[in-house]
């Protein structure tokens, strides 16, 4: 039987919410569990909860997306169902999701959500609205990225978006796709961008028998001004990232826009076009040049220099108008070969931070840039100090603790790679935090050349076991070689990490006496990746796991500790042990490479995790995203 975690979403409305909550314990049959989400830092929610016995209080930061995101994480039902807390649902609501969900191809769920008018004219259902959306099948998409609403009608039927109010999805598939933590503030299409994505993994259901009814009292007291700006703003970013950009589209998005803008005229809600227009006027600014530069805290041969440069790439000069390393390195080498003009500005600890954040400052003031990116902690707090407020994307562990806070208190925002790297700020609600994970793109690979190519690089038949990544203790290759089942052959990529050249030196000997194959210097990784058994990633706490999620892509089954992020970013598509235990790592080697069903499940949840999850362009659109709205935080 279907399980149901009823997940209320909350900012500071008691009253609203007492009602919700009055309703939904009302429900016969009654969810597994109801979980508040409650973003008001002060825990206004916490006392009415207290009156429910049973419904759990889960603080959170402040910001629709992320808290629906924590009700995923906290849900423990086979559907995940977000009530709004001014939304009543009616007793017999989880009935009839039940029977939605007993067909498997189903994936989300909706009903009829009842609301007061919110407009004299151009109302849901009405001709104008249809006329101005198409006469396309009702709860579907246009071509513009816009959606087909409709009244509350009965009947079941599919349709490709659900209301906030009123949203249900199977959990495990709500944990892959998760809300766009880009979009900041409440009711902005989240909930379309959301199902939009969810539509195309399976069937949503529209259920006319499970009604809500909503209050919509999230839009009477908002400032109209400022919410037409974000209408625009976000529905810009959700349509570049969801939709193809043909030039049919762009004029779809562009005749809804003047649709909205007239919607307004109609309904003489004056400061709602001033909005619209605001966010139109970004919008064309955004569309030059963002004028970003990039400060990296290193320059070595690791995953942030690979976020970096890949980034850069993706966005090119228009957009990075300059490079900055605090160190010399690999990375710059690189990167200046591929046509980008690197400023190298040394810096080490203590009194060298200021000194280079100085020199940084003068940098910055030169290049007139609108947007600092600063790539690593050491390079959010030389950017701090050299008095930017930069946008900074936190890729790992280092420091975490009241240093790391204050810095994040200095940032316009600050980007997490995964949920993991900002489980830190989860104390200081004031800090802007947002989430994108990586996206990963990896090259068109023929597995049995790559294969063929592996096998005539070690040198001998078996299973063949790969890590890739730099030798620094952390990544766990010691542990590999104790793990490695008898017949399979140890596999390493990677380069010496200057900060610790014994290690590499350990490495190379001991894999030496093991039968171990080491293999430096080599700028075709991933292929030597694909043609590998099993990528395994016995690192400590990762802070993202790129290499992972490579593998993933490549089709290449992943065995790791479940330390950091990795359970995170791969999901049910891996196979974890504890950190640090070899033998439980050589069993579960074992098990992959004896189990080709299990092989196989493991590849096709790979991919498709990756297609979900990590996107190239919707990784680099959302980034660009951040960048805007800094730029306009700073305006």
């Amino acid at each position: 039987m279907t399980t149901f975690s009823a997940v209320v979403c909350t900012l500071a409305r008691p009253d609203r919410l007492r009602r919700a909550l009055g309703a939904l314990v009302a429900c016969d049959p009654a969810p597994l569990e109801i979980l508040v989400i409650d973003g008001d830092e002060a825990g206004s929610a916490r006392a009415v909860v207290d009156g429910f016995p049973g419904v759990r209080w889960v603080p959170s930061p402040r910001g629709l997306t992320r808290q629906r995101n924590r009700g995923i994480d906290e849900a423990g039902g086979d559907v995940v169902a977000f009530f709004d807390d001014d939304a009543v649902p009616a007793p017999d609501v989880f009935a009839w999701l039940a029977r939605a969900y007993a067909e498997p191809g189903v994936v989300g769920a909706t009903g009829r959500v009842v609301e007061p008018g919110d407009h004299r004219r151009g109302g849901r259902g009405s001709l104008a609205r249809r006329l101005a959306t198409g006469w396309g099948k009702p709860g579907t998409f246009t071509a513009g990225g816009y959606p087909r609403r409709f009244p509350p009608i009965e009947g079941d039927f599919d349709v490709e978006f659900m209301q906030g109010a009123f949203l249900t999805a199977r959990r495990s598939l709500a944990a892959e796709l998760r809300f766009d933590e880009s979009l900041p503030g409440y009711g902005l299409a989240e909930d379309e961008d959301f199902s939009r994505r969810l539509s195309q993994r399976g069937r949503i259901r529209y259920l006319g028998g499970a009604a809500v009814h909503h209050d919509n009292e999230g839009f009477g007291g908002r400032d109209r001004r400022a919410f037409g700006r974000d209408v625009v703003v976000h529905r810009t970013h959700l349509f570049r990232k969801n939709f193809p950009q043909t030039p049919l589209a762009r004029a779809a998005f562009r005749y809804h826009l003047v649709v909205l803008v007239a919607h307004r005229v109609v309904n003489r809600d004056w400061d709602g076009v001033r909005g619209l227009l605001d966010g139109m006027a970004e919008v064309r600014a955004a569309g030059r040049a963002a004028g970003v530069v990039m400060v990296s805290s290193h320059a070595r041969h690791g995953g942030s220099e690979r976020y970096l440069e890949r980034l850069a790439d993706a966005l090119g000069h228009d957009v990075v108008r300059a490079v900055v390393s605090l160190e010399d390195g690999p990375m710059v080498q690189r990167l200046r070969a591929a046509g980008w003009v690197v400023d190298v500005v040394p810096t080490g600890a203590r009194l060298s931070l200021l000194a280079g954040a100085w020199r940084l400052r003068r940098r910055l003031r030169e290049v007139g840039a609108d947007v600092v990116h600063a790539n690593g902690v050491k390079a959010a707090l030389v950017c701090v100090l050299a008095g930017a407020r930069p946008v900074w994307v936190k890729h790992d562990f280092s420091w975490d603790g009241p240093l790391v806070r204050l810095v994040g208190l200095r940032c316009a925002e600050v980007v997490g790679v995964s949920d993991a790297v900002v489980e830190v700020f989860r104390p200081v609600p004031r800090i802007n935090v947002s989430v994108v994970p990586t996206g990963v793109q990896v090259p068109a690979v023929d597995a049995d050349a790559a294969r063929a190519e592996v096998r005539a690089l070690v040198g001998r038949d078996g299973p063949v076991l790969t890590v890739v990544g730099r030798f620094h203790p952390v990544k766990g290759h010691l542990d590999l070689l104790r793990a490695a089942p008898p017949g399979a052959v140890v596999l390493f990529i990677g380069d010496d990490e200057p900060s610790a050249p014994e290690h590499g030196r350990r490495v190379r000997d001991e894999a030496r006496m093991s039968g171990a194959v080491v293999l430096t210097g080599r700028d075709d990784a991933l292929t030597l990746l694909a043609g590998s058994d099993v990528a395994v990633v016995p690192s400590g706490p990762e802070g993202f796991g790129l290499v992972a999620a490579e593998a993933m892509a490549l089709g290449v089954p992943v065995v790791a500790y479940a330390a950091g992020a990795l359970p995170e970013v791969l999901g049910d598509a891996g196979l974890f042990v504890p950190p640090g235990d070899v033998r439980a790592l050589r069993e579960a080697i074992a098990r992959v490479l004896a189990d080709a069903d299990l092989r196989a499940r493991m590849v096709v949840a790979g991919r498709s995790r990756v297609a979900t999850r990590f996107d190239h362009d919707r990784w680099v659109e959302s980034m660009r995203s951040r960048y805007e709205a800094s730029r306009t935080m700073r305006s």
